[in-house]
This record gives C-alpha cells, sequence and structure tokens, in this order.
C-alpha cells in the first residue's frame, strides 16, 4: 500500500516501517510528529500551538540539567584525574532521557546519569587502565564501601572512590525520606565491580571463555542490570519496596536485556576494530 497512501500518511508509514513506534526515541518521536500533524486534515491549530509550547518547556528543562552535569562531569574528570577514561557525558545524559523524559523525573534523571557515568568510569579503570593488583584493591574498597578503604586504594583511584561514596552518600539526603531505601538497593556497583575484577582476572590469566561462560558473565558486566534498579531511584510512590526487591534479584528479563546490550556492544566493538581480545 506505500505507493498509493496520501500525505502525511505515507511519511509515517515509510518511518513505522524503518523503525517502528515502540521502538522510537519518544521526543524524536514527538518532534517529527508534530511536524507532521499540522498537515493532517481536521488538526486542532490550538492544540499544536500547545504541543509546541509544551515540547520547548520541558527542553529548557533538559537543557539546564545537561548544564549542571557538564559542570558536574567536567569539575569530577578534572578532580579524578582520569583522563584515560571515555568523555561521554552528553552520550550518558541522552541514554537517560530516553528512558524517561518528563519533569517530575529530573532528580531520578540526573542521578541515573551520574550512575552510568561512574560505571563508565570504573569500566575503562578495570579495562584499559589499572593493573590487576589496583583491580583486586579497588573491587576490595567498592565490596567494604565505606571510606576507611581508601587507603587500600593509589592516590587516582582514591579520588574515584571518594566520590562514588559521595555521589550515593548526597542522593539519599536528596531524595524524599520516605525513599532513602532506593539509594541502597542502586549500590550493585559492588556486583558490578566483582564481574569487572572477574573479567580483568580472565585477561590476566590469557583466559579464553567459552562463548556459553563469556556470555554469563559479560551480560552481567555490561551493567544493564545494575541500571534497571538505579533508573528507579527517586521515582517516589510509583515504585514499591516490592519492585525494588524484584529488580534486585536479577529476574530473567533483566538478565535477557543484559544479553542483548552484550551482543550489540560487541558487535559494534568488533566492527570498529576495537575489540581488545
Amino acid at each position: 500500500m506505500r505507493d498509493t497512501l496520501n500525505s502525511p500518511l505515507a511519511e509515517q508509514v515509510k518511518c513505522a516501517l524503518h523503525m517502528p513506534l515502540s521502538r522510537t526515541f519518544k521526543r524524536m518521536e514527538t518532534l517529527r510528529y508534530i511536524s507532521e500533524y499540522k498537515h493532517e486534515e481536521g488538526h486542532n491549530p490550538t492544540l499544536l500551538e500547545l504541543a509546541k509550547l509544551d515540547f520547548n518547556l520541558l527542553q529548557h528543562v533538559h537543557l539546564k540539567e545537561l548544564k549542571y552535569l557538564t559542570k558536574w562531569w567536567r569539575d569530577l574528570y578534572g578532580y579524578v584525574g582520569l583522563n584515560y577514561a571515555r568523555d561521554r557525558l552528553v552520550e550518558g545524559y541522552i541514554w537517560c532521557y530516553a528512558v524517561y523524559h518528563e519533569k517530575d523525573f529530573a532528580l531520578s534523571r540526573i542521578f541515573l546519569t551520574k550512575q552510568l557515568m561512574l560505571i563508565s568510569l570504573m569500566d575503562d579503570t578495570y579495562d584499559s587502565h589499572a593493573t590487576i593488583e589496583e583491580c583486586r584493591l579497588l573491587n576490595a574498597a567498592i565490596q567494604r564501601w565505606d571510606e576507611s578503604a581508601t587507603s587500600l586504594l593509589p592516590n587516582y583511584l582514591q579520588r574515584f572512590y571518594i566520590e562514588l561514596l559521595r555521589i550515593f552518600k548526597n542522593y539519599k539526603r536528596e531524595v524524599v525520606i520516605r525513599d532513602t531505601y532506593h539509594v541502597a538497593y542502586a549500590q550493585k556497583f559492588q556486583d558490578l565491580s566483582a564481574y569487572y575484577l572477574r573479567e580483568a582476572e580472565w585477561l590476566h590469566e590469557n583466559h579464553k571463555p567459552s562463548f556459553k561462560d563469556h556470555m554469563s558473565l559479560s551480560a552481567m558486566s555490561i551493567g544493564s542490570l545494575a541500571l534497571c534498579i538505579g533508573l528507579m531511584v527517586g521515582m517516589g510512590d510509583l515504585v514499591t519496596r516490592e519492585s525494588f526487591e524484584w529488580a534486585a534479584g536479577y529476574p530473567n528479563v533483566a538478565i535477557s536485556c543484559g544479553k542483548i546490550a552484550r551482543l550489540m556492544d560487541d558487535i559494534a566493538a568488533f566492527k570498529g576494530g576495537k575489540a581488545k581480545g
């Protein structure tokens, strides 16, 4: 039917065949539809004007968040001194903004972005910079999750570790009092650190895992499971303690999410010639 449809339906069908609506980036889809809606027969000009105003007002909120996060990231990057790590703040914010763009979730969106960036820093540290002994010390400190463990670490990792603890501590103060337990569930960083260390040990030992063993570990180390929990922090009454318990138990749907993310990541790394063996 594609060649027999009239505009704007023809363009909408073409886009949906390229990317199903259920997989689109909602804010981009909103922007596209605003431009299409005015061509629809019988469209409501008042509704269109309200949609444009709503989009622009919310975009202003997002730009303020990105400005705040950019300053935080620059300060962290300079303070911690991890110049070997990927500088990907805007990319990280876009990922989190894709999860929830609504104004009410500003606190959750900012915390999720910070978590993602800390995961990225930790991943680069284990993956491409720290010695195996430094990896073991970092994991030992993260498992203790206490400032007294700072002395275990070399200077550059001390600064990263202090900032990691500080961010979680600050968020306990920022979320609504009844939601403070949310932050405790988000400390799945400890599990993630253990997975990173195991991968580092494999590399150190020149161990070649089977595909099954690789997937079992790397579906966890991709970080999706930790972020499935982290994205719920600060969402208030929308998320119950039972929801956190369920997500923290690594349900099959979260593990499947990790496998999909890992395969997509590995394929992209292979195509980009960045595979590390």
